[in-house]
């Protein structure tokens, strides 16, 4: 129930070291490594279903992190820096299932160094797929018009990043040290 684990995770200040590599098939982008095994690393007498809950919507900001820095470096960016930012008010725009979790959007602003924010829709991707085929199909003559009926994200949540770049390097070389855990 994802409402459930979003009070869960809500109810721990942190995973307390836990870490959740959710590679039940593998473990693809920027991995590609079909071989690697789902693995909690870091569980103590003291680990509670909540730092697990906490870890499991962590794994998926890491990745998210993992994938926009391999992007950035794939593309040979020659704009932002290496936390992959375009500028300091530019944010990364989210949508789907996982982006009504107002914690783990959080977790992705404090991991990226960037804001996220959440547009009008929880399907905005789909609303602007359909606007460019609707383009495409000529239902409207450019993109200005197709601008009238897709709404900005002007007035809609926003999570600040509220970790240093030290904090940020530190938390993600400790994931990759538990994602090496879960190779053979």
């Amino acid at each position: 129930n994802p409402s459930e684990i979003e009070t869960l995770a809500q109810s721990v200040q942190d995973c307390g070291g836990v870490y959740f590599i959710p590679a039940f098939g593998g473990l693809f982008a920027p991995y590609w490594r079909d071989d690697a095994r789902g693995t909690i690393t870091g569980m103590t007498q003291y680990t509670t279903k909540a730092h697990i809950c906490r870890a499991a919507l962590k794994a998926t900001c890491f990745l998210s992190c993992e994938l926009l820095e391999t992007l950035h470096l794939d593309l040979n960016s020659s704009v932002g820096s290496s936390s992959f930012r375009c500028g300091v008010d530019d944010p990364l725009r989210v949508d789907g299932g996982m982006a009504a979790n107002g914690t783990m959007m959080q977790m992705q602003a404090d991991l990226l160094g960037r804001p996220v924010q959440r547009g009008p829709s929880l399907e905005c991707t789909s609303v602007g797929a359909a606007a460019l085929a609707g383009l495409a199909a000529g239902v409207w003559k450019s993109l200005s018009e197709v601008g009238e009926i897709v709404s900005d994200c002007t007035g809609f949540p926003r999570w600040l990043p509220r970790w240093d770049a030290p904090r940020r390097a530190a938390e993600l070389a400790r994931w990759r040290a538990a994602v090496q855990k879960s190779f053979p």
